[in-house]
């Protein structure tokens, strides 16, 4: 994650957030004795939205809260019938409240654990 702040002193609040998409598919092959099936294997897409505020409470000290949403989808081949799919989809969400110390390199850029 990456981050960019105009300042990282005391009383300054701050907005941020994060998005992210996968997508991932894949291919079976069955052999029975002489012959090769094939077809689509599982396929996953996932997607989040991850907004945030934070608090300086000291200099270069800040404190806040992200709030996450997730939902995937996963779409697995049915084996009796590999035209067919086993559909599975679900949404949570979580919040991750945090404290981060700034360790500034040179006026405008800085490093952070989270």
């Amino acid at each position: 994650a990456m981050s960019s702040f105009a300042q990282t002193s005391k009383g300054t609040l701050f907005v941020g957030g994060g998005l992210g998409f996968t997508s991932s598919t894949g291919k079976s092959t069955l052999k029975f004795g002489g012959t090769t099936v094939e077809s689509d294997g599982v396929k996953s897409t996932n997607f989040s939205i991850v907004p945030g505020v934070g608090y300086f409470v000291a200099d270069k000290l800040a404190i806040g809260l992200d709030l996450s949403v997730n939902t995937s989808s996963i779409q697995v081949p049915d084996n009796n019938d590999p035209d067919d799919y086993e559909k599975t989809s679900g949404t949570s969400f979580g919040f991750k409240p945090y404290a981060r110390k700034y360790w500034m390199v040179g006026d405008n850029f800085g490093f952070t654990g989270t």
